[in-house]
Order: C-alpha cells, then sequence, then structure tokens
C-alpha cells in the first residue's frame, strides 16, 4: 500500500510522519495474529458443512426457517471477517504471497460455502409465498428476514433446482478466474517509466498515480500520464484477454439461470429496467454540454488553450490544504459516527 504518496512531488512531510505501523490497517482488532485467523478460518469451514443438516427443515414453521436463516447470517458474518483479514493484508502489500493465499483460500471457502447453501432457496421457493407470508404472521421475528425472503422470491425465475444450484455452486470459482488474472498483472506486474517531477526522479505507481495527475506543472501531468498508460498498452492483448474471459464467463452462468443478457443480469441485481437505464443515459447525452462547460472553465482558471486527458484531474490552486494524518483520520471517524 502507497501509505506514504501526499507530498511526494513537493518537498513537504509525508502525510503520516508517525512510524509506519500507525498508518497502516489495525489488523489486530480483527484477529490478533495469522495464527487466530487460521483458528476462526478453520471453525468457518466446520461449521459451514453443518449447514446442510438444515436441509428439508425449513419450511417447519416460522421458528425453524427464522433460526436457519439467521444461523446462515451468523456464519456469513463469520465467513466476512476472515475474508476482510485477508483481504486488508494481501492489500498492504500485493507481493505478499502468503497474504495472496489466504485470500484465495477465503475464495475457495466461499465457494464451497455457497455450494453447500444451494438448496435454500429452491426450498423456500418450493413453500410458495403465501405460506411464507402466513410464517411471517405467526412467528413475527422472522420478519426481520422480509426484504430478503420478497427478493427470493422476485428472483423465482431465475433460481434453479437444487441440483442446478450445486452445480453452479462448483462451478462459481470460475467467475474470478479472469480477476485473478488481472490482479496479478495489474497489482504484481506492471512497472512504470521514470519520470522528472519536483527536481528529481519519480516511478508513477498505483500509489502515487494520483497525486501525480492533480500535480500543479503540465508536464509532471502529461509525462505521469503517458508513463502510466504506456504500461497499459504493453499489456492490452493479457487484459483483453482477461476482459473477453470475463464476459464470456458471466455470459455463460447468467444464461443457465434465464437471463437474456449479463446487461439484463446487471439490471436485475438493482432492481432497474431498461426504460431507466436508458433514460439516464440519454439524459447524459442531453447535458454534456454542461460540462464541456466545466473544463472550458477549468481551462481557463488553469492558463492553457484545451484541456488533454492529463489535464483532468489538475487542481485548481497550486496549493492544496495541509490536513495531519491523525486529523484525516478524526475525520473519517466523525463521519461514520
Amino acid at each position: 500500500m502507497s501509505t506514504y504518496s501526499a507530498g511526494m512531488l513537493e518537498n513537504k512531510p509525508t502525510s503520516c510522519p508517525q512510524q509506519e505501523s500507525a498508518c497502516t490497517w489495525d489488523l489486530a482488532s480483527i484477529f490478533p495474529d495469522v495464527v487466530s485467523w487460521r483458528r476462526e478460518f478453520e471453525a468457518v469451514r466446520a461449521d459451514a458443512a453443518r449447514v446442510a443438516d438444515l436441509k428439508g427443515t425449513l419450511g417447519v414453521n416460522g421458528e425453524r426457517l427464522h433460526k436457519a436463516l439467521r444461523a446462515i447470517d451468523i456464519l456469513g458474518e463469520r465467513l466476512g471477517k476472515v475474508g476482510v483479514y485477508a483481504s486488508l493484508r494481501s492489500s498492504a502489500d500485493t507481493r505478499d504471497d502468503s497474504a495472496n493465499k489466504m485470500t484465495q483460500q477465503v475464495d475457495t471457502l466461499s465457494a464451497e460455502f455457497g455450494t453447500l447453501l444451494a438448496f435454500v432457496e429452491p426450498e423456500i421457493l418450493q413453500l410458495g409465498w403465501e405460506k411464507i407470508s402466513g410464517m411471517l404472521v405467526q412467528y413475527p421475528p422472522l420478519n426481520d428476514f422480509r426484504y430478503h425472503l420478497t427478493q427470493i422470491e422476485r428472483g423465482r425465475a431465475h433460481v434453479l433446482s437444487h441440483e442446478q444450484e450445486k452445480l453452479v455452486g462448483i462451478l462459481s470459482p470460475l467467475l474470478s478466474i479472469s480477476e485473478s488474472i488481472r490482479d496479478a498483472a495489474h497489482d504484481g506486474d506492471m512497472s512504470f517509466a521514470p519520470i522528472q517531477a519536483g527536481g528529481r526522479n519519480v516511478e508513477p505507481s498505483h500509489g502515487t498515480i494520483d497525486e501525480l495527475l492533480q500535480s500543479s506543472e503540465r508536464s509532471v501531468r502529461e509525462a505521469a500520464y503517458r508513463s502510466y498508460t504506456d504500461s497499459y498498452r504493453a499489456r492490452a492483448k493479457t487484459f483483453a484477454a482477461t476482459l473477453t474471459s470475463q464476459v464470456t464467463t458471466s455470459l455463460a452462468f447468467n444464461r443457465a439461470r434465464n437471463y437474456s443478457s449479463t446487461f439484463e443480469k446487471a439490471l436485475f441485481v438493482d432492481s432497474l429496467t431498461p426504460d431507466v437505464y436508458h433514460a439516464a443515459m440519454r439524459s447524459c447525452r442531453e447535458h454534456q454540454e454542461l460540462f464541456r462547460r466545466y473544463f472550458r472553465a477549468k481551462a481557463k482558471v488553469l492558463g492553457i488553450e484545451k484541456m488533454a486527458e492529463h489535464d483532468i484531474f489538475a487542481k485548481l490552486s497550486p496549493r492544496s490544504p495541509e490536513i495531519p494524518y491523525q486529523k484525516g483520520v478524526e475525520l473519517v471517524l466523525d463521519s461514520l459516527a
């Protein structure tokens, strides 16, 4: 993680003058250490295997359905916790093979969990909404899952039989292969040609490119943009192949679930219709002149004749407000209070 990118263009203090540990994830707040994470990972795996015992019990009564959904919910929370720990550990250093292995193990466990849960939606749909409605009345705590149950009913046409859902769950890791290849190329293999910034050689990176593209010096912005995009162009065939693979795989899975296209699936997830989507696109086209006016005004403030791609993120003022690291932490915490 590029924690120290702020201020790299000028001779300013780094954004985090404290010890490095104060500027990285406090993973101990999730698990004290990797040993504790491993222990919980194995416990989640063992408890997930017991989910199969719930099969055939969901329609007994409202209380049993609530108990089953709550157990699955809690297990999902625990799986999410081990996943967040592994993900943050990997994000701190994308070259850490042990951390990357942890995220892969979580992905595998998530796929296994999905396979074990393959019976849930088909079994709930088999009950019928009339019976579910009766259960909601008979056992009020079940209303905690009312929205979840209505969403299952909404997707009735796209839920398969238990055996088919199980097969889809087994195959689901295929959906993440393209992204894994892309991440390996993007986070691990990419390098960028050094540029001149602030009178010294600076090598752009994923963590510093934003700062470089906001430089008050146009030559720095242009050099950073070219260095960054040239590296992507050099790997264009790799990224194109991974994108093609992702689209092809997604289309196959979506058709298996009775969606006519990936477009329909994407809209269905957010409860949108094609009319809403096309209306939004039409509005963007009809009002694009407002965006053009903004760029013309920005070019005038920057003192350039015409905006280029490398000018889009340029700061309007050469001096940015200085926010100490600890103050930034306080702002984030206050916003989430």
